[in-house]
């Protein structure tokens, strides 16, 4: 994002473009205290590497297929913010991802059938345990006969 400050996006000219200070400046004006020595150094490394096409065709893709029902599962653990949830990113305006401003939802679906096998929630993040737990219950749970 420095890059794009500084810089300006790829097809523009990138004169004239933004210094360390003004960055600094424009970045506290956003919530992000960075001294001017530290922005200078990140404008001094080198950008991600991004793939090109070629290489991003030659990635293997991974397909998940399943031949009938049971034969494979997604499970998912995601944040559902309640109330004034997530309203504030940067420390120490952020809420904590606990009751009473998220729960946590864990769902395994089974990837057949797209039939939502279990779920549950969580007060605060899960431990592994909890979600060995929830994933434990669903395993020894009989499969209802389809249509039911």
């Amino acid at each position: 994002m420095l890059h794009v400050i500084s810089h300006g996006p790829a097809s523009e000219d990138p004169l004239p473009h933004a210094g360390k200070g003004e960055i600094a400046q424009i970045l506290a004006r956003a919530g992000l205290q960075l001294g001017v020595t530290t922005v200078g150094r990140i404008l001094k490394e080198k950008p991600p590497h991004q793939p090109t096409a070629a290489q991003a065709a030659e990635a293997p893709q991974r397909v998940v297929t399943s031949k009938y029902p049971n034969d494979a599962w997604l499970a998912d653990l995601t944040t559902l913010p309640i109330g004034s949830g997530f309203w504030a990113s940067w420390l120490p305006f952020s809420l904590p991802q606990c009751w009473p401003f998220c729960w946590w939802i864990g769902v395994v679906m089974d990837h057949y059938s797209r039939r939502i096998q279990g779920t549950t929630f969580f007060w605060r993040e899960p431990s592994s345990q909890a979600m060995r737990a929830f994933l434990g219950r669903r395993c020894r749970r009989p499969t209802p006969a389809p249509g039911t």
